[in-house]
């Protein structure tokens, strides 16, 4: 995914940043996901950010850090709750658009791993009633 997609007042330079998933608590971060930097009532997740980096993040969203790992982009945005809003709704559009191919594939893993199974006790004489 692009950020460009998501983000529409985005400066130029980050035009071709991709990401994989946003992240709100850095111990959710995976590599190549979106930080949002919140600060909440009990937390401030601008605190955390140097934990979402070692994590695979290359792209902390904040309202007030001005980051200065070389291989991170940071942005600064004053309306984030407007953003995430904007990230929670594009997402549930492209998971309703792509569930069909997600499902298909779980359900085409699992059946291969249940012949695998019944096969194993075929072989080996065990019977499963």
């Amino acid at each position: 995914m692009f950020l460009k997609d998501y983000y529409p007042k985005l400066n130029k330079k980050f035009v071709k940043h991709k990401f994989n998933g946003i992240a709100f608590d850095s111990n959710l971060v995976k590599k190549d996901y979106i930080f949002f930097a919140i600060k909440g009532n009990n937390l401030d997740g601008n605190k955390f950010v140097k934990d979402a980096i070692k994590k695979g993040s290359k792209i902390i969203i904040s309202e007030k850090i001005k980051g200065t790992n070389i291989d991170t982009s940071y942005i600064m945005e004053q309306e984030i709750e407007k953003l995430v809003h904007k990230f929670a709704i594009d997402s549930v559009y492209i998971l309703q658009a792509y569930l069909p191919q997600i499902l298909e594939g779980v359900a085409s893993d699992l059946r291969l791993k249940l012949d695998e199974k019944y096969k194993k006790e075929i072989l080996n004489g065990e019977n499963s009633n």
